[in-house]
């Protein structure tokens, strides 16, 4: 870890542009244990090393490989790739052997536990049979630390240190939000199930552990003097974040239009400094000094700050009026904010009915994921990349609206954080998960904003292929759909003649299977969800 961070200082104009906090406290934490590293750090970690690096998937296919050129030895390092698929995303690498090593003396002990472990197992299934998510697998989650976080949280609140529409909600005697259930808990993410007092759902989520007061988290350390001063550096802030993260330009927009278009429905403590015309504020506040009212803003601007650096927040709530596309979010409480529940796709009863012989739930979810994936490609600024692209992390609401549940691995055109400075041998090398990249073997560089396959190739690919078994589609339907689903899995085309890169899969496609697809649901009278 030392060595990579000392690496990255090192070539800071290489690394700088795709690191989105604060370089140097970036490159300071990575240096720690259990903070979390990706694709960066890996392919850092190659060059250090001199050897490549493969990465193997639980879900089968090729290795992702992280080339080394000047690799001293043709043997590469291989890891392997975990993801909780009944989560909300955490996933990671592990270097773990699967060797087992067998000591015959503790196979008894050991039968005993596990014989134990399922009577226990048993039981409590039996009397939680009501609960909605006893079938859902809760992983290495730990319910004291998930409290912890939410106790920790909620004594920043009442020192006046965060702010946010749901504190109260977390924090008072009263709070009408409580932990249910840990979904997902790691250095870089976390997913925590909450329970209302109307015996509903709500999710509370994060990139980080805690509220961080080193850095981070902290637009400004210590207690604003200026407000009008406090306000452009807030306007650039939010300026510089939507082009990092969103590839936005936002000349056009007046600075309080930029904040209004995130804010406006949002419950605000100081509205009347923060989304009123920043010229007024600037007559009313410029001579003007109150301590409590600069303590007040300093708080709120802080916690916004903490908020809108996480990818996954800014996307979500800067698309909020596109319900149909992403998890509404309700509120928030500091670093921490609170989405809808979706329940994934995955879940048990929903596979259920996906991997029955029963035509209709089959067509009517292939229909729904073409349509979001449709939206995706034509609805927002741009294309959204689903470098991440399985059925898990499609999850579906109350209302019955089919929703990307985990949105941290979406990314706009060109912004698909590869590594610049990367030699490649092989177009697998330009590669970031599901979004496949050109190698320039001329040049052995890699086209680095460039994706050459598209979200409905690798849906059909990774996701309808396995939905839409053969002996399950209607005769009538058969051989045709068919055909179109390995057109979409498998372009005919190929990327500058090369013989191993697919062109992306026609949107035509997309509007004949769903043509297809809907004239069956109204054949079937179906108006509404299924699951």
């Amino acid at each position: 870890r030392e060595l990579i961070a000392e690496y990255l200082r090192k070539h800071r104009s290489d690394y700088e542009p795709f690191i989105d906090t604060d370089y140097d406290a970036y490159c300071e934490k990575l240096a720690k244990e259990n903070v979390w590293g990706g694709q960066i750090e890996l392919q850092v970690c190659a060059k250090i090393l001199q050897r490549s690096i493969e990465i193997i998937q639980g879900t089968g296919g090729e290795p992702i490989k992280i080339d080394c050129p000047s690799s001293i030895s043709e043997s590469p390092i291989v890891i392997t790739y975990h993801r909780y698929l009944y989560a909300n995303g955490e996933h990671y690498n592990s270097t773990i052997k699967m060797k087992i090593i067998i000591h015959w003396g503790r196979v008894l002990g050991l039968f005993i536990a596990i014989l134990v472990g399922c009577i226990a197992i048993i039981c409590f299934k039996l009397f939680n049979k009501s609960d909605p998510f006893h079938a859902q697998d809760v992983g290495q989650c730990n319910m004291y630390e998930a409290q912890r976080i939410i106790d920790n949280l909620c004594e920043l609140y009442s020192l006046g240190q965060v702010s946010g529409s749901h504190c109260s909600s977390l924090c008072n005697i009263n709070a009408t939000l409580t932990l249910a259930q840990c979904l997902s808990l790691s250095q870089s993410k976390i997913v925590l199930l909450m329970s209302t007092n109307s015996s509903s759902y709500v999710v509370l989520k994060s990139t980080r552990r805690s509220f961080d007061y080193d850095s981070r988290d902290l637009l400004f350390q210590e207690t604003i003097v200026s407000i009008p001063s406090a306000l452009l550096r807030f306007y650039d802030i939010i300026n510089s974040t939507l082009e990092r993260h969103m590839g936005i330009q936002v000349e056009n927009l007046k600075n309080e239009d930029l904040i209004r278009r995130l804010f406006r429905h949002d419950y605000i403590e100081n509205p009347s400094i923060l989304l009123e015309k920043f010229e007024e504020v600037k007559v009313n506040y410029n001579d003007y000094y109150e301590h409590n009212l600069a303590l007040s803003l300093t708080t709120e601007l802080n916690t916004l700050f903490s908020l809108i650096t996480q990818h996954e927040f800014l996307l979500s709530h800067y698309y909020r009026s596109k319900l149909e596309l992403m998890p509404k979010i309700i509120g928030w409480c500091g670093h921490v904010y609170l989405t809808e529940h979706l329940t994934p796709l995955n879940h048990p009863m929903i596979e259920e009915q996906l991997y029955s012989d029963a035509w209709i739930p089959k067509a009517w979810l292939t229909n729904r994921l073409l349509q979001l994936v449709d939206s995706f490609d034509n609805e927002l600024h741009a294309p959204l990349q689903l470098c991440d692209l399985q059925l898990s992390n499609f999850g579906i609401s109350e209302s019955g609206s089919v929703k990307l549940l985990d949105v941290d691995m979406a990314y706009f055109d060109r912004l698909i954080p590869l590594d610049p400075t990367i030699k490649c041998r092989r177009h697998s090398d330009c590669s970031f998960f599901d979004c496949s990249g050109y190698c320039d073997k001329r040049k052995r560089r890699c086209h680095v904003n460039r994706r050459i396959n598209n979200n409905l190739q690798v849906l059909c690919a990774k996701v309808l292929t396995k939905l839409l078994k053969p002996d399950t589609i209607p005769s009538r339907l058969h051989d045709v759909l068919l055909s179109y689903v390995k057109q979409c899995t498998s372009p005919p085309g190929r990327y500058k003649g090369s013989s191993e890169l697919k062109v992306g899969a026609s949107p035509r496609l997309l509007r004949v299977m769903q043509v297809m697809l809907i004239g069956e649901l109204r054949s079937a009278n179906i108006t509404s969800y299924l699951f």
